[in-house]
Formats: structure tokens, sequence, C-alpha cells
């Protein structure tokens, strides 16, 4: 997927500021920022737009920096930005070069600007947890992962949405689903991107909860789950109300030991290759453990499920380089 620039973008509180190049005598040094929206998928629904308004930036020590979109940027559909594509936030923009504690965005609720399609068609409003409307209660998801913008050059980064872990349909909610702020963001200098390809046995495997007739053939409930560090003990999607792991206190598989992954790829057919197979893009160099399912399908974010992972493996991500990690059939 090609990105687009966000034309004209506002610079509200940077407007007052006397910004100089870097090195300049007396001014403040700045450096530039791009942000761009990928997504580890989720099953169960076709489509997820969001739009967003504005996003914000806050410095360690100084002002926040709240830059407001002239026209909202419109994600027609996160399901499409997965493996390696992404699409354009926020790109190039000057800003004051130091340490940032988080990142803002500004989430334009309910349908027709955000919403989510289910697999029948019917759309259903997409909000912010305690956001009602467009009236003065503006919400946001907050990513808090700290960051630095050098001076004189360029961060590029990457927020992946895990809408498997973000997106959640809660009873009371009149059918409304509810976007949590389970974000990743990347730093894409020093990322790389995970490929695969899956046996067929083991996407047949009587355990299965798949549908391989969804999608035009290409069936969906089959994922590769990404966790951080090696020799990590595999767990579903399993999350409190605020969003965090949840494995220690709501345990229903006798392993209270569980970790939650760091992100997820569907495992799909390529219908020229008849092979099953998978990317995982924008992973941060380091040492992961990797595992297939072919139980995503019943992976609910927010209770704990005995959840079948096949050939837990250890895998070393290096920036600028793909990690091959095939998963077969037992012999």
């Amino acid at each position: 997927m090609s990105n687009h620039v966000i034309p004209n973008i506002l610079l509200s509180v940077l407007a007052g500021l006397a910004l100089t190049a870097c090195g300049s005598s007396g001014g403040a040094s700045t450096g530039t920022a791009s942000f761009a929206a990928t997504d580890a998928p989720v099953d169960n629904v076709t489509g997820v737009q969001v739009t967003f308004d504005a996003i914000a930036l806050q410095p360690q020590d100084g002002e926040r920096i709240m830059i407001e979109f002239d026209e909202p940027r419109v994600i027609p559909n996160l399901l499409d930005l997965q493996g390696t594509d992404s699409a354009l936030i926020l790109d190039d923009t000057e800003v004051p070069a130091g340490q940032y504690n988080f990142v803002r965005l500004f989430v334009v609720p309910n349908d027709p600007n955000s919403f989510v399609e289910e697999d029948d068609g019917a759309r259903q409003n997409l909000i912010i947890p305690g956001q009602q409307g467009n009236g003065n209660n503006r919400r946001f998801l907050q990513l808090s992962s700290g960051f630095t913008v050098p001076a004189g050059g360029n961060v590029d980064f990457t927020i992946d949405f895990q809408l498997r872990q973000a997106l959640t349909q809660p009873l009371g909610q009149n059918g409304d689903y509810l976007l949590r702020p389970s974000l990743r963001l990347i730093n894409n200098v020093e990322v790389g991107t995970v490929v695969g390809t899956v046996d067929s046995s083991l996407v047949n495997d009587a355990s299965c909860t798949n549908d391989l007739a969804a999608n035009a053939g290409a069936g969906e409930g089959n994922a590769v789950y990404l966790y951080t560090g090696v020799d990590a003990v595999v767990g579903d999607v399993n999350l409190d109300a605020s969003g965090d792991p949840d494995h220690a206190s709501d345990d229903s598989d006798g392993d209270v030991d569980e970790v939650n992954p760091l992100t997820a790829a569907n495992v799909v057919l390529n219908t020229t290759s008849g092979n099953y197979e998978y990317t995982v893009g924008f992973v941060a160099e380091g040492a992961y453990s990797i595992a297939f399912t072919c139980q995503s399908l019943t992976d609910e974010p927010e209770t704990d499920e005995a959840t079948v992972f096949v050939q837990p493996s250890n895998i070393s991500v290096v920036a600028d380089q793909t990690t091959t990690q095939d998963f077969v059939a037992e012999p």
C-alpha cells in the first residue's frame, strides 16, 4: 500500500515557537519525525476504519506539541495493513529535538468516521473507552513508549495497532466496538521481518478451530504469535479491562506463567504457490519466541483459553534483514 502525505498539517503549538536550525546560536535544535500505522490482524471482522484528526507529542521537558490535521487522516481498513504494509499518519514534521515520553492519536469516533464491519456486512461504531460522540470529551489512544528525536536528524516510527488485543466488543455497549490502547511503537531504523510457511497438515489438524472456507477459501483462524525473549511460556491473548496482561489472575488452563504475544500475523493460503504463509513486519532487532496456532478464532482477548500452540521456537531478528521460520509436519 502506498503512503500519502497529509496535506497542510497545522502545527498549532509549534507555530508560537521560534525554532531554528540545529546548531544555530541561541536557538532550539530540531529534528523531523514521521509516524505510520500497521496492524497485527484479528479474526471475525472484515473491516476496521479509523479516522484521526490530530496527533500529540509530549517532550520530556517542555510544552506538549499538538498537531491538528486540516483534513482528517482516514485509514479505510486497518486489516489491509498487515506484514510490512503501513499507512502514513504524519510525514517528516519538524519538532524540537530531545526525549519524548509519549504520543497520542486523537480518534474521530462512530460510523461513518470510525467503524467495524462484521462478517455479515453489518457496521458498528468504533469508539475509544470512555468516549461518547463528538462533544468536548475528546479521546485518544496513547502510546507511552519513550523515543528520541535527534538534533538535525530524522526518526521514522510505525505504530502497530495489534487489533487482536486492542479490539473488543463488551456487553452493554449496544454492539459498539472499543479500541483499547494496545499499541506498539517501532523504530523503523532498527527493525527486521519474520517470514515463513506452515505445513498444510498443521492447518488441517483435528484440534483446529479455524474456518478454512472463509475469505474465499483462503481461510481464517490460523496465526503465528511472536513473543519477547527466548523460551517464552507461550500463551493466548489475555488482557484485563485496562489492556494489561492478565494471565496470573485470570487462569483457566492451569498455567499462570504464560505470557501475552508481542504481536501476531495471520497465516494465509498463497493461491499461486499453494503454501500457507505468514509475514511479521516491523520487528525490533532482538531475540524472540514464535509459535503457530490454528485456534486463533477462539482466542478471546479478555479471557484465558487453553489455546494449543505448535512448535514454539526461538528466533533472532536482525535489523534490515529477513528471518525465516517454517512450521513443518512432525515426521
